[in-house]
């Protein structure tokens, strides 16, 4: 990949500098979907099967410095009090809505809805 960027002719450094950074947000964007899929597989095993009944894969983002992410997460439904809801477990363990994420811009997509948190405090 970079071979053909340095191979071009009259290639300038603000350029290449441009496109490895390009490159470097997509590796990362890579890496964070990786994480968090990896992560919901963990949460699926070591759920309580009994209250949280898994009902299949809901297709989601979040928008990060690096980019957009898409990913896949587990959407749960447990009943509490006779109260039927859906969760997202994985949502509720990274604390996805309210985490403290410094200086990044995120904004995380759900049900079509784009919330935006930009160094909020951490409710924990």
């Amino acid at each position: 990949m970079f071979s053909k960027i340095v191979s071009k002719e009259n290639i300038k450094f603000k350029d290449l500098e441009k496109e490895i950074f390009r490159c470097m947000n997509m590796f990362g964007c890579l890496i964070l979907k990786d994480m968090l899929e990896k992560q919901d597989e963990k949460i699926f095993n070591e759920r309580d099967e009994e209250k949280y009944k898994s009902k299949g894969f809901e297709e989601t983002s979040v928008h990060t410095i690096m980019g957009n992410v898409p990913y896949k997460r587990r959407r749960y439904k447990v009943t509490e009090e006779c109260v039927t809801k859906t969760v997202y477990l994985l949502d509720e363990q990274l604390s996805m809505c309210q985490v403290n994420w410094g200086d990044f811009f995120i904004t995380y997509r759900k049900y079509n809805i784009t919330f935006c948190y930009y160094q909020t405090i951490c409710i924990v």
